[in-house]
């Protein structure tokens, strides 16, 4: 029997799912960063999650203007095909070394051409090919089957993502029409 200063279990989990927020996989293992993209008046910002690994998955922010009439997804670059980058092994062998501003792939749409941008200084590990057959999943599952590349920026100073905008500020830039006085 319970006593009267105990609370019953239903009043328990009711308290609990109150103040329980569940969080997705990606908010509970990765940290947001949107790398804003101010070129020419553009909105063509990125989302970047950093697990604490040091791996960093590159997806397109919610606000980027190709999400609205994805037609393809393209690796094949001037520079060569990013889907042929093979890494092998313990110590990533055979992984690609990305600069900032370096190309990672082009999101087609029926009136334009998005070039993505890598970021970060690092080591391309993986594109992401299910893109090339299913380039909806930018739009549908950016943050899972959806993501673009995957990038590793261990052994490359951290101070890199000082650059970039956490969560709250990128909805505060964007909620203030992508003005960047937010005072």
């Amino acid at each position: 029997m319970l006593s009267e200063s105990e609370p019953d279990s239903e009043t328990c989990v009711l308290n609990c799912s109150e103040r329980c927020k569940h969080l997705s996989f990606c908010e509970r293992y990765f940290k947001f960063f949107y790398a804003i993209d101010l070129r020419d008046g553009y909105c063509e910002d990125e989302l970047l999650l950093l697990h604490s690994n040091d791996i960093c998955v590159i997806t397109l922010a919610p606000t980027h203007p190709a999400l609205r009439a994805v037609s393809t997804v393209s690796f094949d670059l001037s520079s060569g095909n990013l889907v042929n980058n093979k890494v092998s092994g313990k110590r990533k062998r055979g992984a690609k070394r990305l600069k900032p501003k370096d190309v990672i792939c082009e999101v087609v749409c029926e009136d334009k051409v998005y070039l993505i941008r890598n970021w970060l200084d690092g080591n391309l590990l993986e594109v992401n090919t299910t893109l090339l057959s299913e380039p909806h999943l930018l739009k549908t599952e950016p943050q899972g089957r959806g993501f673009i590349a995957i990038v590793n920026v261990s052994g490359t100073s951290h101070k890199q993502f000082e650059k970039f905008f956490s969560s709250d500020k990128y909805l505060l830039f964007v909620t203030n029409g992508r003005k960047l006085n937010m005072d």
